[in-house]
């Protein structure tokens, strides 16, 4: 039995995902999003060059609010 709980503990980390993946990937998402549910050209132009935050910049407004919150 602890030879399967490690392995599925091993499995586990092998597949998780870092915040900054997460993040990109909702990113994407959001973008895809933006893209699917434009209906000019125009706005498919505006979804693909909108500015986005980097994971950096997202992550120090993150730790602004934690601190707020404590």
């Amino acid at each position: 039995m602890k030879k399967y709980l490690m392995l599925a503990i091993f499995s586990l980390t092998l597949t998780a995902c870092t915040s900054k993946q997460l993040y990109q990937a909702g990113q994407g998402h959001e973008r895809g999003e933006c893209i699917n549910n434009a209906t000019s050209g125009a706005e498919i132009e505006r979804c693909q060059n909108a500015e986005k935050k980097s994971f950096e910049e997202y992550e120090k407004e993150r730790e602004k609010i934690i601190n707020k919150c404590q």
